[in-house]
């Protein structure tokens, strides 16, 4: 997604950030060659880490996984015999989180979530706060998921 195409530049090889963000936001040029290629049938897309999960902000975290599920349903659209998709999600909210993840499998038609082990939090973003998901609020979520 163009918008957190700086966070993968940190994942590549010194000197590479650029060429490696470019290759990422390529979906359906080289990637698609490339699956061509080695006959990979279908290639399941997913925001690179840490996303939404990165944001401490509720509200940020929210907007950000919303409009990331959007673009990837887009993606996914253009050629979905080749492609599926994976949604994100802020876990500061469990009930947000299940209606969000309802929101991308049932109307964009994602297969399913891809979450980190922890969500960050914290009142400025200096502050590092991990909320985790086995915590008892979270139920409503997990029971979401499994229906």
């Amino acid at each position: 997604m163009p918008e957190t195409v700086d966070q993968c530049k940190k994942l590549a090889l010194p000197g590479q950030g650029d060429a490696f963000a470019e290759q990422m936001l390529d979906i359906h040029g080289e990637r698609l060659e490339i699956m061509t290629q080695y006959n990979v049938e279908l290639f399941v897309l997913s925001l690179a880490s840490p996303g939404p999960q990165g944001q401490h902000d509720k509200e940020k975290a929210e907007s950000l996984a919303r409009r990331a599920n959007d673009y990837m349903a887009k993606e996914v659209g253009k050629n979905p015999k080749r492609f599926a998709g994976f949604c994100v999600l802020s876990m500061h909210d469990p009930c947000q989180a299940a209606q969000e993840l309802r929101r991308s499998v049932i109307e964009l038609g994602l297969k399913g979530a891809i979450i980190n082990d922890f969500q960050s939090a914290g009142p400025d973003g200096e502050t590092m706060l991990m909320l985790m998901y086995d915590q008892p609020e979270y139920d409503h979520f997990w029971a979401a998921v499994q229906v």
